[in-house]
């Protein structure tokens, strides 16, 4: 998970594929407080909305099963979160406008670990990387 996990967290109302009743250009009404979007690919999200935006705490469940818990802002991961991915790997930590930013830890299915430091979706400044095998490194990412 090197990057931003699995691509952008996927924007709900601008640049996602959605073909949900209401997407409909012609709603007047709006999405906000509590409530379940879903979308005919599978993909949902649970959680608090305002003025049709993804917005405080919610859950988004990826099409193909990844899941995103934690803070959202205008439609995107922004704030601490926790990503899981269908294989089990793992990313805690910070997020801003969809990708990694700022502390966090990530961990592998094969034992790898990884944390420190993140900026746009890729290690950077300090942090530590031990391998499966046990190996460490501790220093700056570039």
């Amino acid at each position: 998970m090197n990057g931003n996990p699995n691509g952008a967290m996927g924007r709900m109302s601008d640049g996602y594929p959605r073909n949900s009743a209401q997407d409909d250009e012609n709603m007047t009404e709006f999405r906000h407080g509590y409530g379940i979007q879903y979308w005919t690919d599978g993909a949902h999200y649970e959680g608090n909305w305002v003025f049709n935006k993804a917005e405080g705490q919610g859950t988004f469940w990826h099409a193909e099963g990844d899941v995103y818990r934690g803070e959202f802002k205008n439609d995107m991961a922004n704030g601490y979160g926790e990503y899981t991915h269908i294989n089990g790997s793992k990313y805690k930590g910070e997020f801003r406008d969809d990708v990694q930013e700022g502390h966090g830890e990530e961990e592998w299915i094969d034992g790898a670990k990884y944390v420190g430091s993140y900026k746009n979706g890729m290690k950077h400044g300090y942090g530590v990387y031990k391998w499966a095998n046990g190996s460490l490194y501790k220093g700056n990412w570039d």
